[in-house]
């Protein structure tokens, strides 16, 4: 199959397993924000956060190495069988560390929730990440959108119906990737692949290891540039303006729906394609396409940020606004970090991921306390930005050795520019701010046109191919 349609193929697999997941978010935002209260939610973000911190501390990462060598090796009960096994004894550690999540704010009285939410969270990812690189990645899709489906069933009738409040939140989720992991597990027959660990591969094992263990700290690193500024705005100016503060994340996920997506097929096919000999002009086009795609995407969000607030969020969250611009640009900036780190983890030098993450993450430390007890949710949104840009300045220069991406040219520049105007527009809310940011997001498209002249030309084609198919269909 053509590398390019092979791309394709494996986005729009994708986009059906985690799409429907992310719409979730905005679907079901007005039900969080109308029955759950500030304080609530900023309780449910930060017990969200924390498992997202666990999760590689306990996992080792091992995911992320069952879907890389599930790609290229054939020992794949070894893989699938020593991925769970690790998933396993993380669960075992956090529930044995009961004692200690006492004294932690928040945590502690929802214990049992949080060791259920992160059970059911990290067997529903190890099998789905083996999934995709085994090659089955339209199983996988299909479980996405059953888990989604349950999830807004579960959702609707615990804090709806039942009015269970934070509880019923996290026992939604806690139920839908549950049940999402038995029906992949059974229906993509991994029981089948289940061994014992005295028949493990430990040289493939170690090879796993090998490949992972550096991506824990730099897991970790990414958790302080994403979600420290959460804790520390707890800290700072307390639970509820954390749940503003959260809120504010739901329109830039907007676009990380996208960037995700994208970069999710992506590495697939970056792993297949590297180190042959069209490699570098392969990764440059799909790169000039991302691009392209990203900012037209967060253009047309930070133009329509206010609209999007004011139908999104409850009076109580509206003020969450102020911080979405910021976010925005800082969500554009960690795709192109996730693009570059793709390079990375083709080349199997996952190694080199920690040391830019670290430094991302020590600026965003460094910057959350400075200027937090300044000027609150901004401080923290800028804090956000300012480490993703160091990374990415840290990846740019670094991954010449490997592939050489051509960011630095006059079209990225300009647009990224004007995304910058179109913030500063948001933020002191001039008069007629809304043509002029209309005005940005039609020359930022246009500046882009080829993009939009590619999805055009696709949705042409396969309108054309619709059609073909119903004449056949007619004349039969």
């Amino acid at each position: 199959m053509n590398k390019y349609k092979k791309l394709a193929k494996n986005i729009g697999f994708f986009t059906v397993a985690n799409l429907a997941s992310k719409v979730l978010t905005f679907l079901l935002l007005p039900l969080y924000t109308a029955i759950l209260s500030t304080e609530e939610y900023g309780t449910a973000d930060i017990i969200t956060i924390t498992i997202s911190l666990v999760f590689p501390l306990l996992t080792l990462c091992l995911n992320e190495s069952m879907m890389r060598f599930a790609i290229d090796e054939n020992d794949k009960r070894t893989i699938f069988s020593f991925g769970i096994c690790i998933n396993f004894i993380g669960v075992i550690i956090l529930s044995i560390l009961l004692p200690i999540s006492n004294t932690i704010p928040t945590i502690g009285e929802y214990y049992l929730y949080f060791i259920f939410y992160y059970f059911s969270y990290a067997l529903y990812n190890a099998i789905s990440y083996f999934a995709q690189g085994a090659g089955q990645v339209k199983q996988s899709a299909y479980i996405g959108v059953l888990n989604t489906a349950l999830a807004i069933v579960f959702n609707i009738y615990f804090l709806a119906v039942l009015n269970l409040g934070l509880v019923g939140y996290l026992l939604a989720y806690c139920l839908s990737f549950s049940i999402s992991a038995v029906v992949l597990f059974f229906g993509g027959k991994y029981y089948k692949l289940i061994i014992p660990p005295s028949r493990f591969d430990k040289e493939l094992c170690k090879k796993m290891l090998q490949y992972s263990l550096p991506m824990v700290p730099n897991s970790v690193s990414w958790w302080i540039s994403n979600s420290s500024d959460k804790y520390m705005m707890t800290l700072f100016v307390g639970i509820s303006a954390t749940g503003v503060y959260s809120i504010a994340y739901k329109i830039p996920t907007i676009f990380s729906i996208f960037s995700n997506l994208f970069i999710g097929a992506w590495k697939l096919s970056a792993a297949e394609e590297f180190n042959k000999v069209e490699t570098s002009s392969f990764y440059n086009k799909i790169f000039q396409m991302y691009l392209s795609s990203s900012f037209i995407i967060v253009g047309a969000l930070i133009t329509t940020t206010k609209t999007l607030a004011s139908i999104l969020f409850s009076k109580d969250f509206y003020s969450a606004y102020l911080f979405v611009p910021i976010l925005l640009l800082s969500a554009f900036m960690h795709g192109i970090c996730e693009f570059y780190g793709v390079i990375y983890t083709s080349a199997k030098k996952t190694e080199r991921l920690f040391i830019s993450s670290i430094l991302g993450a020590v600026l965003n430390i460094l910057l959350n306390l400075l200027l937090i007890p300044l000027i609150g949710g901004i401080g923290a949104a800028f804090a956000t930005f300012a480490s993703y840009c160091a990374i990415v300045a840290f990846r740019v220069i670094d991954t010449k050795k490997y592939i050489k991406l051509e960011i630095f040219k006059l079209n990225n520049f300009t647009s990224f520019l004007l995304l910058c105007i179109g913030v500063s527009i948001n933020l002191i809310n001039v008069n007629y701010g809304y043509i002029m940011l209309i005005g940005i997001l039609i020359i930022i498209s246009f500046i882009n046109r080829n993009i939009v002249i590619i999805i055009c030309e696709f949705m042409a084609t396969k309108i054309k191919e619709v059609r073909i198919i119903e004449r056949k269909s007619n004349n039969d």
